[in-house]
């Protein structure tokens, strides 16, 4: 993949993202950061790919939230065979976006996908992405605050456990980690508190 191609799908990217405060083109361009960061730990990385996959991850979230993934493949594929990238490179791209959703990262099986993956959560899992998150879930899905919390721990517990594919994104994310949990702990505390 050269240099101009990889523009041309930053450019075609930056189409689809809208003003969403959680999947604006913000939000790409610290994943984007994040996978550059931990990739400079992996040399076998094909940075090209894996740049590629951060700029089109979310495009599908133009059409659904749900399934996003898929969307994003569909939207970006014929984008990437006009541009001239090869049957491969298409594939491993696609492969990347595929595993960026928690239900899938089971089955990547290469470097790019697994850093796309790790750099996507980081976003969740620092305090501000998850104050994100928390307004996103009360405005868009309802809940009440003390639902939101909750929830998001729970799903950021789990990612930070059991699911992150590297020592280098837990590494970076630890002390946000840590304040995020005394962070819940007070709430709690607080919320316990006026509901007694």
């Amino acid at each position: 993949m050269t240099h101009s191609q990889l523009g041309q799908i930053e450019q075609f990217a930056k189409k689809f993202h809208s003003d969403d405060p959680q999947h604006d083109w913000e939000h790409i361009i610290r994943v984007r950061v994040n996978a550059l960061e931990l990739a400079k730990h992996y040399p076998e990385t094909n940075l090209e790919i894996l740049q590629a996959a951060c700029f089109l991850h979310d495009i599908g979230r133009s059409v659904k939230d749900e399934g996003h993934p898929e969307e994003s493949i569909k939207l970006a594929s014929p984008h990437l065979q006009e541009i001239g990238l090869t049957n491969d490179e298409i594939e491993a791209i696609n492969h990347a976006i595929h595993c960026h959703d928690v239900k899938k990262i089971h089955e990547a099986n290469s470097i790019e996908a697994k850093l796309l993956f790790d750099a996507d959560k980081l976003e969740i899992l620092s305090v501000f992405g998850f104050l994100r998150v928390v307004v996103f879930l009360m405005e868009e899905r309802h809940m009440k605050i003390s639902e939101a919390v909750n929830f998001l721990w729970g799903f950021s517990l789990n990612v930070y456990e059991k699911l992150l594919n590297t020592e280098e994104a837990r590494m970076l994310i630890a002390q946000d980690m840590d304040l995020l949990r005394a962070m819940v702990e007070k709430y709690n505390s607080w919320d316990q508190r006026i509901k007694h």
